[in-house]
């Protein structure tokens, strides 16, 4: 198609002799219609082509989008020092705004949900507020979270590594949060790749300087930059686990002033898979834009405002003087195109933009500011992006048939080595679709014909024959495996009226796509005089249709992903894929496609492994086939692969067919402050006179849940249809719910119960690193927002700071399908992060409750309370107990709300309503429940009121340097506003900020 593209872009140059009348403003130079020569001088460079040649990653981006109708994008930009000479006003801001505003319209009129997320990196990633946001209602958000970035140009680093890992983590999380199956990184940096071994972690809920994940020790700079090129791009790297985990990467690259082409060649190979960059092919995953200057910027971005779409784009030199046709930017429009948008800049200030319609004069256009221009059969509205750099946007007034020309015109004639570039995107209205017959599709066979088609945005059918240009349509299919199986192609207008059929017969039966794509030309232009002009290709539109491929009748189904979640530390988790009958299944063969080298040995197992111990099914049964998944250390990055599933009929395992299955885990560790090892060998080798003991003591003493304001409950869900419900209505949070503060001690706290949810500090048998918190219910099995597969013990981990934190618990006294939801709160996360919270949690539960539900089965009896005895034999007793409203949460639930516990080892005070250590103060009353919803109002008192910080301040433990280090973080004095603790103004809080600006 590209070359397509270039020969029509060439000949519509070729047009015999143009008379170029003009109309000129007031302060303008004159310029006369003149008879100008042709042909025109061809483009200096075609970014069209050069896209295609690579990998056309947003076109693909864009008919998975058009398809599932939302996509996940995270923009990631740089916030290095170097920004200060290369873009010092920000343009990087202002374009990716502008990007925004143009994907926000589209959602709104394609009806897509798309949720970006705004970060930026430099010795490690930060993000804006760590809340994924929707394009089409929340544009003012992300543009406001965007501009906070202006002025985070002080980082000492750009570290590529550290970048894409925390992008690839936060597009996990959304993943495994009911997040979309289109997910993107646009990407911006001005640099090459330039990394120290150390960055400031958050550990033990403080922040200090960490070693680099793909690096074992402190080492120096040059080594630090060497180790992580080689991490991103070694088979099986960081390149690899982005793309065979889904991800597109849209790379944009600003080599002016600062950097040059060569220092992004390490970036353009990250995004297209060039230079031996990765195993994993990058065909489909990435694009890059090379900008030299401001004005390319702009237009690199603009590029991405309709995936799916790739624009015509060339560049020219700059008319000295007066009007020129060599150097005309042409187009032709027929009046079946419904919309031009043009990115154009001058390469140079001071210059003059001018557009030719058809018939008529050549209109000046203003370069700033945003205006409305009548010019022939439409008005143009132009947006000024930069000082020499425009967006025109045209609608028709009436008929606009015929040559279009835009130039670039020097009036001072100072500029004649200038070069300017346009981007046209011509719209029909136009897509292809593609509609499947009826009935199954089977695997080993042609499929049955499937219709061909063109329609408009609303669904209205279009009659190909019906099109004033010509029409091109190329059909492929990939299977389940990854298989690209051609279909048809150059298929005209005519041939649209006979029906394709797929040849599945050494198709991957599961989940296939059917990709159309569709090239639409206008109508060639014959002049009265001279050569006929071709009409101009427009966009390349492409769509993707899900094609469900059955295995042959008479073998049994199996889903194709095994998902196994998060985890922190060295993995050991569990998951299924559904059978459905009838036959059996089992399966091997584990290949690791990418994975992180710290992870060490990865292993993928099934009970469900031969013939013989295979999982059998009658017709119609479903069951689950259990998987296993383990590492043996701890590390940073995804582990994606493949298995050998084995179908086989009843009773004939010697007619087992294979099919691919693709399997996924995130993995996440803490971070590395590189002492903890050099200690344990000092003391056990250098006679150093510290027992093994006291260091157990130590971290015992330091494992605590934080004493800051925590705000919890539990709450009663079922899913029906997909949907998480609260007493039969779709889950929401009342107003009095998640209000009042539960007490901790001013050292932490070793427990807490929280309705029947207990709570236990857990360290773990290594003297080292941090502990975690163990939640459970009694009878229940549980997982939680940091570790999403079920525990063998059937309790849910939390990290130690359990703010902003969720579990999720079976509840097999109310029957399948129900479970309870612990949500912890920070006292000071606003409305927005609550909500962000909750629809994490309400995101993922109909997920999780299935697939904890089948662990529950396959274990032997209910899961006995993993605490037994008194809460408070760590030390301390009960605290505040209050009345349960509902009284919903256990059978014969006690009314209990939250208890708290020290140590009474250490000295933790005793907190019992109506002590001296009673933080509330409401005297000896004991609270009981009365039916009020507001459990508080059963404490004789008023609730203690929490007023949100007002204070900010820079997050401590980072160089001043370092833009990364710049996110703030709340404090007030809270001992104030709850009377339990003091955190007065001239402490600083030890704990990290709720927003996870430091990933």
């Amino acid at each position: 198609m590209s070359t397509l593209i270039a020969r029509a872009v060439a000949a519509a140059f070729t047009v015999g002799v143009v008379a170029l009348p003009v109309t000129v403003a007031p302060d303008a130079r004159a310029v006369f219609s003149a008879s100008v020569p042709a042909p025109a001088s061809p483009p200096i460079r075609s970014f069209a082509t050069e896209r295609a040649a690579g990998s056309q990653g947003i076109a693909k981006f864009g008919a998975c989008m058009k398809n599932k109708k939302s996509a996940d994008v995270v923009i990631l930009l740089d916030e290095s020092g170097s920004l200060k000479d290369s873009d010092p006003a920000g343009a990087r801001v202002d374009a990716s705004k502008y990007l925004v505003k143009q994907w926000a319209a589209l959602a709104r009129e394609n009806k897509v949900k798309m949720a970006i997320q705004s970060m930026g990196f430099s010795g490690s990633v930060s993000d804006a507020s760590g809340a994924w946001r929707d394009a089409a209602t929340d544009e003012r958000r992300i543009t406001e979270e965007l501009e906070a970035f202006r002025p985070r140009d002080t980082g000492a680093q750009t570290d590529y590594w550290m970048a894409l890992d925390g992008a690839r983590s936060a597009l996990a999380e959304r993943s495994e949060s009911g997040g979309s199956s289109c997910q993107a990184i646009l990407w911006f940096s001005d640099g090459k790749l330039d990394a120290f071994s150390t960055y400031q972690g958050v550990v033990n809920g403080k922040v200090k300087e960490a070693v680099k994940p793909y690096l074992k020790a402190k080492t120096d700079n040059a080594s630090a930059t060497a180790a992580a090129s080689k991490d991103l791009c070694r088979k099986g790297g960081l390149a690899d686990q982005v793309r065979s985990s889904g991800v597109a990467t849209f790379g944009i690259g600003l080599a002016a002033k600062t950097a040059t082409a060569k220092d992004l060649d390490l970036m353009k190979s990250i995004a297209l898979g060039t230079n031996n960059c990765g195993a994993v092919s990058a065909a489909g995953t990435g694009d890059f834009h090379l900008a030299s200057d401001i004005g390319q910027l702009m237009l690199a971005f603009d590029a991405l405002r309709t995936p799916g779409q790739l624009p015509i784009t060339e560049r020219r030199k700059v008319c000295q003087g007066q009007v020129c046709a060599t150097e005309a930017h042409s187009f032709v429009l027929d009046d079946s195109i419904t919309s031009v948008h043009v990115a154009a800049t001058g390469g140079a200030t001071g210059l003059d933009l001018y557009v030719l319609p058809p018939k008529g004069d050549a209109v000046k256009i203003p370069i700033a500011g945003t205006k409305d221009t009548r010019v022939g059969g439409a008005v143009i509205r132009s947006e000024g992006l930069a000082e020499d750099t425009v967006t025109l946007d045209f609608s028709a007034k009436g008929s606009w048939t015929g040559l279009w020309s835009l130039v670039f015109v020097d009036p001072k004639s100072g500029s004649g080595n200038a070069v300017s570039e346009t981007s046209i995107s011509l719209s029909g209205d136009i897509e292809p679709t593609a509609t499947l017959p009826a009935g199954t599709i089977y695997a080993g066979e042609r499929s049955k014909p499937i219709q061909l088609g063109l329609q408009r945005t609303d669904g209205k059918p279009i009659d190909p024959k019906s099109l004033l240009g010509s029409v091109v349509v190329d059909v492929a299919f990939t299977d389940s495996a990854k298989n690209v199986t051609p279909v048809a192609s150059g298929i005209d207008a005519a041939g649209l009226a006979e029906p394709v059929t797929i040849d599945l017969t050494k198709a991957a039966d599961g989940a296939g796509t059917l990709t159309v794509e569709a090239t639409i030309t206008t109508a060639s232009i014959k002049p009265a005089k001279g050569k006929t002009i071709p009409g101009t290709p427009l966009a390349t539109s492409a769509v993707d249709v899900d094609v469900a491929v059955a295995p042959p009748v008479g073998f049994p189904t199996v889903t194709d992903t095994v998902t196994f979640g998060s985890a922190r530390g060295a993995a050991k988790s569990s998951a299924s894929v559904t059978v459905t009958g009838p036959g059996c299944v089992w399966v091997d063969g584990p290949q690791v496609t990418a994975a992180p080298e710290q992870a060490g040995e990865i292993a993928v197992s099934s009970s469900a492994s031969s013939a013989t111990s295979c999982i059998a099914v009658a017709d119609g049964e479903t069951k689950e086939l259990p998987i296993d998944f383990a590492t043996s250390a701890a590390a940073n990055g995804a582990v994606t692969g493949t298995l050998t599933a084995h179908l086989a009929p009843k009773d004939e395992p010697d007619r087992a067919r294979t099919k691919s299955l693709t399997f996924t885990a995130n993995l996440a560790k803490q971070p590395d402050i590189g002492k903890r090892w050099a200690v344990f060998v000092a003391t056990l080798f250098g006679g150093i006179a510290i027992p093994v003991g006291l260091m157990y003591l130590v971290k015992r003493m330091s494992s605590k849940i934080p004493p800051l304001p925590l705000m919890a409950g539990v709450f009663d869900v079922s899913v029906d249809a997909g949907q998480v419900l609260r007493d039969g209505t779709p889950f929401a949070l009342q107003p009095h719910e998640l209000r009042d503060p539960i007490p901790i001690p001013l050292e932490g706290a070793t427990s807490l119960t929280i309705g029947p949810a207990q709570l236990k500090v857990s360290n773990g048998w290594s003297p080292f690193g941090a502990g975690s918190v163990r939640a459970a219910i009694a009878g229940a099995v549980g997982v939680s927002s940091e570790r999403s597969a079920v525990r063998k013990d059937g309790q849910a981990e939390l990290p130690l700071a359990i703010h902003n934190t969720w579990a999720l618990f079976t509840a097999p006294d109310r029957g399948p399908g129900h479970g309870r939801l612990l949500l912890l709160a920070s006292a000071d996360a606003g409305p927005d992060r609550r909500s962000d919270l909750v629809n994490k949690a309400l995101a993922i539960i109909p997920q999780r409750l299935q697939e904890m539900s089948a662990s529950a089965g396959a274990a032997s009896g209910a899961v006995p309370s993993p605490f037994p005895g008194d809460l408070g034999t760590q030390g301390g007793t009960a605290g505040p107990v209050l009345a349960d409203p509902d009284a919903t949460w256990s059978p014969g639930a006690t009314g209990r709300l939250d208890s708290v516990s020290g140590d009474r080892e250490w000295g933790s005070p005793t907190y019992a309503p109506g002590g001296l250590a009673d933080p509330w103060g409401q005297g000896a009353a004991t609270p009981q429940p009365s039916g009020s919803a507001d459990p508080w109002a059963q404490m004789g008192g008023d609730a203690p009121a929490y007023e949100p910080p007002t204070e900010v301040i820079p997050q401590t433990g980072a160089p001043a340097t370092d833009a990364e280090s710049m996110a703030t973080q709340p404090r007030a004095n809270i001992a104030e506003q709850t009377g339990f603790f003091d955190w007065s103004p001239e402490t600083t809080s030890p704990w990290p900020p709720d927003d996870n600006s430091s990933r």
